[in-house]
């Protein structure tokens, strides 16, 4: 898509809250001139369940989410943190970073959907309400203009929480990262498939939600396979996807 949007007038837009928001903090900056940035995650619906307790959660659970609302995918790719992990690559790609350049914070508020820091030491953040009505209508415009979010209340918010991604309680978060972070793209085309199919068994019961990490290893690891170019072509992407479903369609594959 970068390459496709490289000409003249043509021009990239993210609608996504956290990287419209590192879209916010960037405008008239210097990207030589960025040290780090942060995206910011609520956690999700399974944010305070106790370790232990992870392996009998229900899809019922899951689904309520304490931030947005959201479907049924999205919504345990929240719980799960796969789409963190996915936002990552994003911001690597959107914005020219490398991997090491971006970080994910736990926030619980999900009122700073965003953060970069300078070289400087300065540090921008994006605030707002959790309502994807901004995001969107700061793409559509690309301007400041009246907005139908709610207005930001101050008072409301005076205490604001921090923290460092848990790895035993988003296994599926370290899995997506390790798996970008090796350049393998038939891994990310397998990885990809094998979280629709992990979330799709979980969401009918048929797998416990602690089994979707170990299905999306399982799936990067048959694409790595699978991948025959260096640079797979879309008709390629397509047969890795179909031959990794192919192989995770089985009842032994959770195994």
């Amino acid at each position: 898509m970068r390459r496709l949007s490289g000409g003249a007038g043509d021009r990239l837009r993210p609608v996504d809250s956290e990287h419209n928001g590192l879209w916010q903090c960037l405008i008239g900056e210097d990207l030589s001139a960025v040290r780090r940035v942060a995206l910011t995650a609520s956690g999700g619906a399974f944010r305070e369940v106790p370790l232990e307790a992870l392996p009998g959660v229900t899809p019922q659970h899951a689904l309520r989410h304490p931030t947005w609302k959201m479907g049924p995918k999205v919504t345990i790719d929240s719980a799960t943190l796969v789409n963190k992990g996915y936002e990552v690559v994003e911001a690597r790609w959107l914005y020219g970073l490398e991997y090491e350049q971006i970080d994910v914070v736990y926030h619980p508020e999900s009122i700073v959907h965003a953060m970069v820091e300078y070289v400087d030491g300065s540090v921008k953040a994006q605030l707002a309400e959790p309502d994807m009505r901004l995001p969107i209508q700061y793409a559509l415009l690309w301007d400041r203009a009246p907005s139908p979010a709610p207005r930001f209340d101050w008072s409301a918010h005076r205490t604001l929480h921090f923290g460092e991604i848990d790895l035993r309680r988003y296994a599926c978060f370290a899995v997506v990262l390790d798996t970008a972070r090796s350049g393998d793209l038939g891994a990310m085309v397998g990885l990809s498939a094998a979280d629709e199919l992990a979330v799709d068994r979980f969401l009918h019961g048929d797998i416990a939600f602690t089994d979707i990490a170990p299905l999306l290893q399982r799936g990067a690891e048959l694409g790595a396979r699978a991948k025959r170019s260096r640079e797979p072509d879309l008709d390629e992407i397509v047969a890795i996807d179909a031959a990794v479903r192919a192989s995770l369609s089985t009842p032994a594959a959770v195994a």
